[in-house]
C-alpha cells in the first residue's frame, strides 16, 4: 500500500513539473533570462524528475530498513522476555530442589536404575498352564540368580 501511494505521489508531481514547465517556458521567452529557455527548462525539468525518482527510491529503502529495525526491536525484546523467564524459572528450581552437577547426577541415576532392575526373568512350565509355552516367572530362583 506505501509503494501505491509513493507511485501516485510521484505521477502527481510529474503532472505538475509537466503544467509548471510548459510556464516556465513562457517565463523565458517573456523575460529574457538566461536560465530559462527552452533546452535549459527541459534539461531541468530531466534533472528534477531524475531527483524525485531517487528521493522515492530512497524513500522507500528508509521506509524498509525501519520495518526492518522494527521488527529486530521486537524481536529483541520479545527474546530478552524469553531469557528473564528462564532465569526466573532457574532460580525458583534453585531454590525449591537439589540442584547436582551432571557427574553426581549420573551415579546417582545409574544407582537408582540399578536398584529398582527386576531380577532375571525365566521361562518355565507349570503344570496346568502347559499350553502356555512362554510363561514369564519372575519369583527368585537362588540356584539361577548365581
Amino acid at each position: 500500500m506505501f509503494i501505491e501511494e509513493q507511485a501516485s505521489q510521484l505521477q502527481a508531481l510529474m503532472d505538475e513539473n509537466r503544467l509548471y514547465g510548459r510556464g516556465e517556458a513562457d517565463l523565458g521567452g517573456m523575460g529574457g533570462y538566461s536560465g530559462f529557455d527552452q533546452g535549459s527548462t527541459g534539461s531541468l525539468e530531466d534533472k528534477l524528475m531524475a531527483l524525485e525518482l531517487q528521493n522515492t527510491q530512497l524513500r522507500l529503502c528508509f521506509e524498509r530498513e525501519r520495518r526492518k529495525r522494527e521488527e529486530a526491536e521486537t524481536k529483541l525484546t520479545q527474546e530478552q522476555g524469553y531469557i528473564r523467564r528462564l532465569e526466573d524459572n532457574v532460580k525458583s528450581l534453585r531454590g525449591s530442589r537439589v540442584v547436582m552437577d551432571p557427574g553426581t547426577y549420573r551415579e546417582v541415576a545409574e544407582a537408582y536404575i540399578a536398584a529398582r532392575q527386576t531380577p532375571a526373568r525365566s521361562s518355565h512350565h507349570h503344570g496346568r498352564h502347559s499350553h502356555n509355552s512362554d510363561l514369564v516367572c519372575d519369583h527368585a530362583h537362588p540356584e539361577r540368580l548365581q
